[in-house]
């Protein structure tokens, strides 16, 4: 069974050492590397081009902060995130990821200095857009979390790579930022926030978050999205879609709507 767990920036979640260890690893996402050599010749797929320089999930911009070079050349300045947008600056600072920081201007090229805690500490951490997937490297160690707060305590449509975040399936506004829905994942077994997929009842589906918020992706041998229910709620399941049964995967309290008592 799936133990539920609340999404913290402590190294470990003391309510669910064993079974959510892995969506607790340190701060500052992937390991330090030299940030200040990240430009747009090294970025390619999670960078976007034209006038929406976000794109997707990170609205409009004048540049691309994940593209340092992208305000073009001569005396334009670089490429930094340094409010909700990303402005065309004069200078950067030097620090590399997972540095700490404590303003806008500290962090290297493609860096942010986003703040972690309640303490107001801030940290150099990667920028990247929530809707691209696998751009801060192995997604079970290390996602583009939604859930950005710049050190100032603006808050951007920007994220940060980082540890993913535990979550509760029956309560997922509690843990995980808007455009984002809490996953069930089986390998390793946990749940995550993950920026939620599209794909309704009966959708194809190959991984969990290929399916909007608040469903699993099962089934054998062809995937698909069914719905997360609650198992002492019999109307958490529309009448079209079964009934609620708990399955081995199933954190407590939940399970997925099916036709029948067969187990997904």
């Amino acid at each position: 069974m799936l133990a539920l767990g609340a999404c913290g920036e402590a190294p470990h979640d003391e309510r669910d050492a064993g079974t959510l260890r892995d969506a607790a690893l340190a701060e500052g996402g992937v390991n330090p590397s030299d940030a200040a050599a990240i430009d747009a010749g090294t970025i390619t797929s999670d960078a976007s081009s034209g006038g929406d320089a976000g794109g997707g999930a990170c609205g409009s911009s004048v540049c691309d902060p994940r593209a340092p070079s992208s305000c073009g050349d001569g005396d334009a300045g670089v490429c930094a995130l340094v409010d909700r947008v990303a402005e065309c600056v004069q200078g950067v600072g030097d620090r590399r990821e997972a540095e700490t920081c404590a303003s806008d201007d500290e962090c290297a090229p493609a860096l942010a200095c986003f703040g972690v805690g309640a303490s107001g500490e801030g940290v150099c951490a990667r920028i990247c857009c929530p809707a691209d997937r696998g751009v801060c490297g192995d997604e079970r160690e290390v996602d583009c979390r939604a859930d950005a707060v710049l050190v100032t305590g603006v808050p951007t449509q920007w994220g940060r790579c980082g540890p993913p975040r535990a979550c509760d399936v029956l309560a997922p506004e509690r843990d995980c930022a808007p455009g984002e829905g809490c996953y069930i994942e089986t390998d390793p077994a946990r749940t995550v926030c993950r920026w939620a997929g599209e794909g309704g009842v009966g959708a194809p589906c190959v991984e969990a978050r290929d399916c909007g918020p608040g469903f699993f992706c099962g089934g054998v041998p062809s995937r698909t999205c069914v719905r997360v229910c609650r198992i002492d709620d019999a109307s958490s399941c529309p009448l079209e879609e079964g009934r609620c049964v708990a399955q081995a995967y199933s954190p407590p309290g939940s399970g997925v709507c099916v036709a029948s008592a067969s187990r997904m």
